[in-house]
């Protein structure tokens, strides 16, 4: 019985795991007050969580070699951030973004981006890090694979 109940848990850890990799990826905390402790007991002033950001991106991007696919970089601000955030990417040989890089203004929260692969591109995912820079405060990073297939 213990046989049966260990082999259940594992496959619904496998089924989760499999569900959850296919969502959008986002960074930790950056900005101010990511670099300082917030006491939750406080009621003046903004929280400094509240005075972070994150980047999401998605999980996957799949594009043929020769070929380009759009795809979105979210700004998620806390209520208190307001700076202008500089995105760029570090990339992997024979795969380019357009723009290089883009500049969010506060309150901007989305930008389209195109990831392309050119025709010698290898086949299979390759790693992408995404780094958002604050005016002030610790920037954060995250990764998003990029799916190449030959046509």
């Amino acid at each position: 019985m213990r046989t049966l109940a260990s082999l259940l848990l594992m496959a619904s850890l496998v089924a989760t795991t499999t569900v959850v990799s296919g969502c959008k990826k986002e960074s930790p905390k950056g900005g101010p007050g990511a670099t300082t402790t917030a006491n939750p007991t406080t009621t003046s002033g903004p929280r400094a969580e509240d005075n972070t950001f994150s980047i999401k991106v998605p999980a996957t991007v799949k594009v043929d070699a020769g070929g380009s696919e759009d795809f979105t970089v979210t700004l998620k601000p806390g209520a208190a951030f307001n700076q202008k955030v500089k995105v760029t990417f570090k990339l992997p040989e024979n795969i380019k973004i357009a723009p290089a890089s883009a500049e969010y203004k506060p309150n901007e929260t989305d930008k389209k981006f195109a990831v392309s692969a050119d025709k010698a591109a290898q086949e299979g995912d390759h790693a992408i890090t995404v780094t958002g820079t604050p005016d002030e405060g610790a920037a954060v990073s995250t990764t998003f694979n990029v799916a190449v297939k030959k046509k």
